[in-house]
């Protein structure tokens, strides 16, 4: 037997386990190929990671992209950017502020909400996108090294953290499935804490609360939220 053959079946398998890994770990493409033209959508924190790379997919299958941030001169950089790559013409930058009530009335007032609203609930996984400047892992050169191997092969890219949302927003499979929690590309059941009714009430009417809103009969399920 050649000596070179076990060391390199050994590093030949250790490396096709860790891309086979990695690909389990990133959990895929999203399997829907519907398209959304006439739709709009509204992508919050649009101009990077994530909110990007969202905005991004939903310009290529045809929809009417409304890029919600806070920075207006990296939002209108950013649509710039996916108009271009999509070259779909119908993507714009909108200013809103999600720590301002007045700023999110504002947007909201601009914008004709419809029907037929689904909501659910995502887990994208662990991306690698601009949050990570705040940790200072990347400002040391030994946690770079050291740990380097372990973010590549755990934390997804943006492109594919995207994906998630880009499913629940498109497939047609679920256009009818609400109140959901999704783990990556895969429905999965809450926490027991999620489905607690007493807490739910208690979130719910904290939250009307805070944000100044009147609870009709004062339950979150029953009746509408009446603005003060």
């Amino acid at each position: 037997m050649n000596r070179f053959l076990l060391p390199v079946s050994v590093v030949g398998t250790v490396i096709g386990g860790t891309v086979l890994l990695k690909d389990y770990v990133a959990g895929g493409a999203c399997p829907s190929k519907a398209t959304i033209p006439g739709k709009t959508v509204i992508v919050t924190g649009a101009n990077t990671g994530i909110g990007k790379q969202t905005a991004l997919e939903l310009a290529k299958r045809g929809g009417n992209v409304i890029l919600a941030c806070r920075d207006m001169e990296k939002c209108e950089a950013a649509a710039k950017d996916i108009r271009g790559e999509t070259l779909n013409p119908r993507v714009r930058a909108m200013h809103l502020d999600l720590a301002s009530l007045t700023s999110i009335r504002e947007f909201a007032r601009k914008i004709i909400k419809g029907t037929g609203v689904t909501v659910n609930a995502l887990h994208p996984g662990v991306a690698r996108t601009e949050l990570g400047r705040h940790t200072g892992i990347h400002n040391s050169a030994f946690s770079g090294f050291m740990l380097g191997p372990f973010f590549w092969l755990l934390f997804k890219s943006p492109q594919l953290a995207a994906q998630p949302s880009t499913y629940l927003a498109v497939a047609e499979e679920l256009e009818n499935v609400s109140g959901k929690y999704f783990d990556g590309l895969r429905e999965k059941a809450p926490s027991p804490e999620a489905e607690d009714e007493e807490v739910a009430h208690r979130l719910w009417t904290e939250s009307a609360h805070l944000v100044g809103l009147a609870m009709a009969h004062g339950s979150p399920g029953r009746g509408h939220a009446i603005p003060r």
